[in-house]
């Protein structure tokens, strides 16, 4: 019995075996299309790294192009504006120096300039320059029919108004220098031309109108100065807007290396994860590959025996199945047939085979009693 199971267990596991080789053969048939797959992978894989590095090469040097003009026209630009603001610097230190001395009026000034019924013509002329920049006219002017001395006396009476405003002097510290136009200022200039409208002429008059006259003539030096530098600039501001755009490109173009650089990082890392699977599928082949060949090589050189052993395996089958009937026929012979001579033996022997035959009883057809009590050297002992 033991010999049987033995044997059918070697057939089992070649049986085994043979379906586990066709196990690894299917899925090493899987493997290489997928590594022909990771393969194709790697490759778009590292084509499109390649020419991310191409345009990273060439964002790169755009980038170092344009901040090197961004560099030259920053430098252009603050040059340009060094020149403005030392040109501006001739004009703010008098308009600065203006501002404050109006700071200093105090209402007795005002009251003052305001009290006086024949003002001299240079205060006339100071506050008459105040109106008209600050765009208060009198109505006389509707009149063409009017009288220079009643353009006069009209202007004077809309000082007057101006002096009783509260905020006149916050007005002129607060005045937009500028917005003073070509026209406004040709108007003023006919009136710092004339002779008598000399801060030093006034000192002795008022004190308030001396101020305002300094603060009229620094309005209109400004005005001369800006005048004269406004064409540096236009090119100024001009220079600024083109540095402008020019940073907004650079700002552009850095964000598209930026970019590039971040597909690249991604592009790589997934370089890198495509490169181990594949290299991961590749030593499974191969690991199949070699499992494959030994199983094949094993299973190539047990072939012959496998038809040995199921041979022998059926043969230790059909013997086991024998035994009880065996074992009935040789307690027969020992038991009754001793006494017997050869024709009653096999006359009873017939019978017996033919009772267990009936009983669906297995024996050996070809039954030997010394088969099956013992070995030949046992029956050499006897």
């Amino acid at each position: 019995r033991q010999d049987q199971k033995r044997y059918e267990l070697g057939v089992e596991l070649m049986t085994k075996m043979q379906q586990r080789i066709k196990q690894i053969r299917e899925a090493l048939e899987g493997i290489q299309p997928a590594v022909a797959s990771t393969t194709e992978e790697t490759d778009r894989v590292m084509l499109a790294i390649e020419q991310e590095e191409a345009e990273a090469i060439t964002a790169t040097a755009e980038v170092e192009i344009e901040e090197k003009q961004s560099l030259e026209q920053e430098s252009e630009a603050q040059r340009m504006r060094d020149v403005c603001d030392e040109e501006l610097s001739q004009a703010m230190p008098p308009l600065l120096e203006a501002l404050d001395e109006l700071k200093s009026i105090n209402k007795s000034d005002i009251a003052e300039l305001k009290s006086l019924k024949r003002p001299p013509k240079g205060v006339r002329l100071v506050m008459e320059s105040v109106c008209v920049m600050l765009g208060h006219h009198p109505s006389v002017l509707e009149n063409s029919k009017a009288t220079p001395q009643e353009i006069e006396d009209g202007y004077w009476t809309e000082a007057k108004k101006l002096l009783g405003d509260l905020k006149f002097l916050q007005r002129l510290m607060d005045f937009d220098k500028d917005s003073l136009s070509e026209e406004l200022i040709d108007k003023i200039d006919r009136y710092t031309a004339l002779p008598e409208f000399d801060a030093k002429h006034m000192l002795k008059v008022s004190r308030a109108a001396t101020c305002i006259c300094r603060w009229v003539v620094a309005m209109d030096n400004y005005y001369d100065i800006m005048k004269l530098i406004e064409p540096r600039r236009a090119k100024l501001r001009g220079a600024e807007r083109e540095l402008t755009t020019r940073r907004s490109k650079l700002e552009g173009t850095r964000n598209k290396l930026q970019s590039i650089r971040n597909n690249l990082n991604e592009l790589r890392v997934k370089f890198d994860v495509v490169q181990e699977r594949k290299r991961a599928l590749i030593e499974e082949a191969s690991n199949a590959a070699e499992k494959l060949k030994r199983a094949e090589n094993l299973l190539q050189a047990l072939a012959g025996e496998r038809n040995r052993w199921e041979e022998l395996a059926r043969e230790y089958a059909i013997r086991s199945s024998q035994v009880l009937g065996d074992m009935m026929l040789a307690a027969g012979y020992v038991s009754y047939m001793g006494p017997m001579d050869a024709a009653h033996r096999s006359l009873c022997f017939d019978r017996w085979r033919q009772v267990l035959v009936e009983s669906d009883i297995a024996f050996t057809p070809d039954f030997s009693l010394e088969r099956v009590l013992g070995l030949h050297e046992d029956a050499r002992t006897w």
